[in-house]
């Protein structure tokens, strides 16, 4: 249990490091929101919504991808809310109903997509921001859920880039296929590139018995063809082109009407991360990341790539889609 207490500490130190500029409540959660300074006061402004990993809670995610700069660069909202789940020595441990993953939130049906549907309409009354360019993304859980609001409510999203994840929940047919760009490391232990018999569980394995996170496990296809099943579900043709080459960074398009989009970006070599991140196991770890606590970490979601910021590759992808 002291290795355990450890490593949490090394994982969510600092997570209170700043005060957030702004907060919302919803449905009796909290959520909250980063405005750039540039751009405190100005109407219509594009809102991103930042989701974060299983385990995770929403001031780990702001400052593990340090998606705020990204904000500043092209002047957008940005908005972390926070799944559900427990509170251990006063860090939050969370996850999102995502279908079949994670934690209590798929136990208890947690209503995640009434949630953050909820967040959406709260952002865009109170910031004045347009409705017609609210985007999703999210790292792992938080990606899977952002698979899951574009399927259920896309109405409320112009695209989404969830990065380290797949779809884990019953299909469903919308009305109308949100663009997709899905970032995706080559060397995923958690949600393997090319698919497996047992995907997930890098949460548990890091926290071990202690942290088990119920239906964590599940069998999962391969990337490439998940993100081609989206492009055929989507109307796009079969054909690709690359739009970025960059380090060991890949990033296609295939072939879609206007209005439509669907890419994937591969990161060669790249684990369980968000790329450009500062994820070296927590604050802990960045002095001195062969500590055994930090390098089990690392061990369980493999390398990270700094060739470029995954929040950027969401934005490039985001900026040209707006909802009918």
């Amino acid at each position: 249990m002291k290795y355990i207490l450890v490593l949490l500490g090394l994982l969510f130190t600092s997570q209170a490091a700043y005060a957030a500029d702004h907060s919302g409540e919803v449905l009796d959660r909290k959520y909250t929101v980063y405005v750039p300074d540039a751009v405190e006061g100005q109407k219509n402004l594009p809102v991103v919504l930042m989701l974060h990993g299983g385990g995770g809670n929403a001031e780990q995610m702001r400052q593990m991808t340090g998606f705020d700069a990204v904000a500043d660069r092209h002047k957008f909202i940005a908005v972390y809310p926070e799944g559900t789940g427990l509170n251990f020595l006063g860090k939050k441990i969370l996850t999102w109903n995502a279908g079949l993953c994670c934690g209590s939130s798929v136990k208890k049906n947690i209503d995640d997509v009434g949630f953050l549907a909820a967040v959406i309409d709260d952002v865009v009354k109170t910031y004045h921001a347009d409705a017609r360019r609210v985007y999703a993304t999210g790292h792992s859980n938080g990606g899977m859920m952002s698979y899951r609001l574009a399927c259920e409510v896309p109405e409320k999203l112009a695209a989404i880039a969830p990065n380290a994840s797949t779809r884990v929940f019953e299909p469903c047919h919308p009305a109308r296929h949100v663009p997709v760009l899905d970032i995706h490391g080559t060397a995923d232990p958690c949600v393997p590139y090319n698919g497996g018999t047992s995907c997930g569980g890098c949460f548990s394995k890091i926290l071990g018995e202690h942290f088990h996170l119920s239906g964590d496990h599940w069998p999962c296809g391969s990337t490439p063809d998940g993100v081609k099943a989206e492009a055929m579900a989507a109307g796009c043709g079969t054909e690709t082109s690359t739009v970025l080459q960059r380090g060991a960074v890949t990033c296609i398009r295939y072939t879609c009407a206007a209005g439509s989009g669907v890419g994937l970006c591969s990161i060669a070599g790249e684990g369980h991360r968000w790329a450009g991140s500062t994820d070296v196991g927590g604050p802990g770890c960045a002095k001195d990341p062969d500590r055994k606590m930090c390098s089990r970490y690392t061990d369980i979601t493999g390398p990270l790539n700094s060739d470029v910021d995954a929040g950027e590759l969401a934005w490039s992808f985001f900026k040209d889609f707006k909802t009918p």
